[in-house]
């Protein structure tokens, strides 16, 4: 994949990332537990110098992702993401 940093100068930046299931995690939301398999994405963005890994925790059984935590600027924080009820 690619991406764009304006302000760092940064266009059409190459980002090689790969993903691992790192195993069955339970968490919670709202006092539900929910079972997941939780999946890291290990990036590298070698032409910034920036590594970091993304984090989903996923429903075994339809895929919906219930919780994330993402990165999307070398420069930036983490970007944390909950859902609190599945969509419908």
């Amino acid at each position: 994949m690619t991406a764009d940093f304006p302000d760092l100068n940064a266009f059409g930046t190459p980002i090689m990332c790969r993903a691992t299931a790192v195993g069955r995690q339970t968490i919670r939301i709202l006092g539900s537990a929910i079972t997941t398999t939780r999946v890291d994405e290990n990036c590298t963005a070698t032409a910034l110098n920036w590594r970091y890994r993304n984090s989903y925790w996923i429903d075994p059984r339809s895929g919906f992702v219930w919780r994330t935590q993402q990165h999307v600027h070398p420069k930036g924080g983490t970007l944390e993401t909950e859902i609190l009820r599945p969509p419908g």
